[in-house]
């Protein structure tokens, strides 16, 4: 037994590196090969983890060149080479793939054709002929998703109508109505007053951290107001040191936090509701703390005065390639992707690494606004507001006539 003692205290020390080495795992970066009925597709396999959040980003090319880039954001505990097959329809000069994860769960739909990658919202309203052969074929072997259906059925209420079966089930969508809020979901509308005097038209710093609702607006000078939309509890935090002006630059939210900076003495905050937390954060002798590639980073006070916009967690950016490439100015960067629309209403989605490859997402004419959420889309189109995702398509939510005059900030996103 003494003899055994030391090789079972090594056989401990060794699991127990193991599992640390395991726990303390933040990223991987690899490539891997996955052979279809003699097709090689090549899988460039990014992973990061970062609080509780697991990122995954691939881009594949096959055999004849044919590129797919997208991302799935899933706890697999962290597991590398995480698809396992591919299935791959082809019509004409039409391509397109379902990546199959290690879960037994189908991804979505990406396809290629003449050198461009497409978005199944983007080739159904082009109503390209192939495609609508390969969905057919889809639906026939049971790999068609039923959340990528739209629904044209729609509910009135106070001259609003709102799409709710296009809703997916854990989302809730958010409308400023002037007074207060509405919060949309597949059961329902409900309204939560947040203001008992006058109305307030625009409401541009308000904003959501998970299910709670920011309230930040010109009026509160010392608290800051959040509403929890799930359970229907309001609450706030009250600034101790200093008085806010009024006036905000909102970074954005992460780990559970919303980052501002109030700039009149050019303070940043970061609030979290769950712990009824304010606490500052950056100024301008310390500098100021601002998201990037799925990770906190710090700004000097100088880049962040001379370009606040870059530094939001959703930054616009100004890329020569791009810019070129697509004649547009409109470009947005974000957990390591590109998101920009060119003169023609195309909205196209690109991996940092392979800008020149965007996927098309879907066309849509007349955009006053559009915002982005992790790696979906709130899109406002005259006088309808849209939501676009991979798993669910481009989906319309409400028509609302205000929309054509109040756009900005209008309508904020919660995704569960």
């Amino acid at each position: 037994m003494k003899k055994r003692l030391p090789i079972l205290i090594i056989f401990f020390i060794v699991i127990f590196i193991i599992i640390l080495v395991h726990i303390l795992k933040r990223e991987h970066h690899i490539n891997y090969i996955v052979t279809v009925n003699n097709i090689n597709y090549n899988i460039e396999e990014k992973y990061t983890y970062n609080k509780g959040n697991h990122y995954y980003d691939f881009v594949i090319e096959d055999s004849n060149k044919h590129i797919f880039n997208f991302s799935y954001n899933n706890d697999l505990n962290k597991k590398k080479k995480i698809i396992n097959n591919l299935l791959r329809y082809k019509k004409n000069k039409l391509v397109c793939i379902i990546p199959k994860y290690i879960k037994e769960d189908f991804g979505n739909i990406y396809c290629t054709k003449d050198n461009k990658t497409y978005s199944y919202s983007y080739l159904r309203d082009s109503k390209d002929k192939d495609f609508k052969d390969i969905i057919k074929k889809l639906k026939k072997d049971g790999y068609y998703s039923k959340k990528l259906n739209n629904h044209n059925k729609n509910i009135n209420k106070n001259k609003v109508n709102y799409y709710l079966n296009n809703i997916p089930s854990n989302n809730r969508f958010i409308m400023w109505n002037y007074t207060g809020i509405n919060i949309i979901s597949r059961n329902g509308v409900k309204t939560k007053k947040l203001i008992k005097k006058n109305d307030m038209y625009e409401n541009i710093y308000s904003t959501m951290v998970n299910e709670y609702y920011i309230f930040l607006n010109h009026t509160n000078k010392e608290k800051v107001y959040y509403y929890n939309i799930l359970n229907n509890k309001m609450s706030y935090i009250k600034n101790k040191k200093e008085t806010f002006s009024g006036d905000y630059i909102v970074l954005g939210s992460f780990n559970k936090k919303l980052y501002f900076i109030d700039t009149d003495k050019y303070i940043e905050y970061s609030l979290n509701p769950y712990k009824k937390q304010l606490e500052k954060v950056g100024d301008e002798k310390t500098g100021y703390i601002t998201y990037k590639d799925r990770s906190l980073l710090k700004v000097e006070t100088s880049d962040m005065k001379n370009n606040p916009d870059k530094y939001k967690f959703v930054s616009k950016i100004d890329d020569s390639k791009i810019k070129e490439k697509y004649n547009t100015e409109d470009i947005y960067y974000t957990n390591n992707y590109y998101y920009f629309r060119d003169n023609d209403n195309n909205f196209y989605r690109s991996n940092s690494k392979y800008k020149n490859k965007p996927t098309y997402l879907f066309k849509l004419n007349n955009v006053n606004y559009y915002t982005i959420y992790n790696d979906s889309l709130i899109v406002i189109n005259d006088e309808y507001m849209y939501y676009y995702n991979d798993n669910t398509g481009l989906k319309k939510i409400i028509k609302n006539k205000e929309f054509k005059y109040n756009y900005e900030n209008i309508c904020l996103l919660f995704e569960k």
